[in-house]
């Protein structure tokens, strides 16, 4: 299998924040695994690809996000170089898709290859901050859903409408009418709802479906809004399925 060796070079870096190269370091590994996962063999993608490939990623549910989090650094053959802390600051990293992860989630750097065929790059990226956007928006992250070494859960505080719709009576017994009896428990008098990673995955599960009506429906106007990211899959697909 091919292997790329990459140097991202981060410029405007007067002083490295050690979280933040941290963050750009752990995101990069789980996009990195996330690709992999979903079937990217090699860098050699068409930009015809990359849209599927930007897409599926973004689209992992909060469990299947979890279990990259949660995955050693042994689940893939990416590898660390060298780090160079003077400015600007550069990581040399070596991997099989190297390459596609910048081309997926770092978007708007420069990227050059040192010759046809020969997989030596070396990209910049104006600031930290911009990559770890980058990352974050490739792995589906949001402001309700952000991630350290698993998906958290969130606080969402409901409008009026979304009440209303919340608090309708549920009638009969089931997984559904319990999933919302929970939720309907958990409101607090600011209307605002915690919900666990539980939850969360519950929710995707159910609002990319309203046509299926009733409860799905209801889980659709209740948190459509806060959540508006389309997660229709939720377990990574064998490469097949691409």
């Amino acid at each position: 299998m091919a292997t790329d060796q990459v140097t991202v070079r981060v410029l405007e870096v007067e002083k490295v924040d050690p979280a933040e190269l941290a963050d750009f370091l752990h995101l990069f590994r789980v996009c990195h695994s996330g690709l992999r996962q979903l079937g990217a063999g090699s860098s050699e993608i068409s930009d015809d690809e990359l849209p599927t490939y930007r897409r599926r990623l973004a689209e992992l549910s909060p469990e299947s996000l979890n279990a990259l989090f949660e995955s050693g650094p042994d689940s893939d053959d990416l590898s660390i170089e060298r780090i160079s802390h003077q400015s600007p600051l550069e990581v040399v990293l070596v991997g099989s898709v190297v390459l596609l992860v910048l081309r997926v989630a770092l978007l708007g750097g420069k990227i050059e290859i040192s010759a046809p065929g020969q997989i030596k790059v070396k990209a910049e990226i104006p600031t930290l901050g911009k990559a770890l956007a980058g990352l974050r928006k490739a792995l589906g992250l949001s402001k309700h859903l952000s991630a350290a070494f698993a998906v958290h859960g969130t606080v969402v505080k409901l409008d009026k409408d979304e009440l209303a719709v919340l608090t309708q009576e549920v009638k009969g017994e089931g997984g559904f009418q319990d999933f919302f009896r929970r939720l309907q428990l958990r409101v607090g008098k600011n209307c605002s709802i915690r919900l666990d990673d539980e939850d969360l995955e519950r929710i995707y599960k159910y609002k990319d479906h309203p046509e299926d009506g009733g409860f799905q429906t209801r889980i659709s106007k209740i948190f459509g809004k806060h959540f508006p990211e389309s997660r229709p899959q939720l377990l990574l697909k064998p490469a097949s399925a691409i």
